[in-house]
């Protein structure tokens, strides 16, 4: 620069959109989440451990998830459910596409979950050589 002072460069590439995440197990475990706090004192949460290893990269902080909720209360959504739904691998966009051909009422929640930071950037093993507290062998 004309004071003399320098400026650096540093070249990133800028970050993508990850690819769909696909071949994820179908949830078989729930858990309440009472929170306790207001109305979800009177309406707990259920949720569902999903494992992502593999799925995206360690540097991912946040996941974007998209539910599809059906009213069971009603009697044709219910024989819907067993005869076409339940046992059968469905994904996403054709789950949309088949309830919306048979006329289903659905609605859609989309969520961005934040990712808790962990970052396991060290790996290996230890021995233990000598301990001085040994007694008896």
């Amino acid at each position: 620069m004309t004071d003399g002072s320098r400026r650096q460069i540093k070249l990133t590439s800028l970050p993508k959109t990850p690819d769909r995440i696909t071949g994820l197990k179908d949830p078989s475990m729930f858990s309440v989440d009472s929170n306790w706090f207001f109305e979800d004192l009177m309406f707990p949460g259920v949720t569902v451990k999903v494992d992502l290893t593999g799925k995206i990269e360690d540097s991912a902080d946040r996941v974007k998830v998209a539910r599809i909720v059906l009213d069971n209360r009603e009697v044709d959504v219910q024989n819907f459910w067993e005869s076409n739904i339940v046992g059968s691998n469905i994904d996403y966009v054709s789950l949309k596409a088949l309830l919306a051909y048979n006329g289903i009422r659905y609605s859609e929640d989309i969520e961005v979950i934040q990712l808790p930071l962990v970052s396991n950037s060290l790996s290996g093993s230890f021995q233990i050589v000598q301990d001085p507290e040994i007694i008896n062998g």
